[in-house]
């Protein structure tokens, strides 16, 4: 098993909330779960990735409470129960 932490890559990064139309995450693996989480410990959104994908396109800003993500640092944290985790931050203006 891989003991580093391999990068995710954000763009756009920061993400204007409002004025960029949608954000993309990717350099992940396949069947991952990826998680926007705040700097102390808080789960705002979850992806699960199926078999097919490796990249997340068009996040809106919607949290999986329905409301847009506020500004602020995020880290964007990816698992995969054989291959471990990647690390991203995200930085959010509104």
């Amino acid at each position: 098993q891989n003991s580093t932490v391999e990068e995710i890559f954000i763009s756009p990064n920061p993400f204007r909330v409002f004025n960029n139309e949608s954000l993309s995450i990717w350099n992940l693996l396949i069947g991952s779960t990826v998680q926007i989480i705040t700097l102390n410990g808080i789960v705002l959104k979850t992806f699960q990735l199926n078999e097919n994908i490796n990249r997340i396109d068009r996040w809106n800003g919607y949290c999986d409470n329905g409301s847009y993500i506020s500004s602020g640092v995020y880290l964007v944290v990816s698992s995969h129960p054989e291959d471990g985790s990647r690390l991203g931050k995200l930085a959010v203006i509104k």
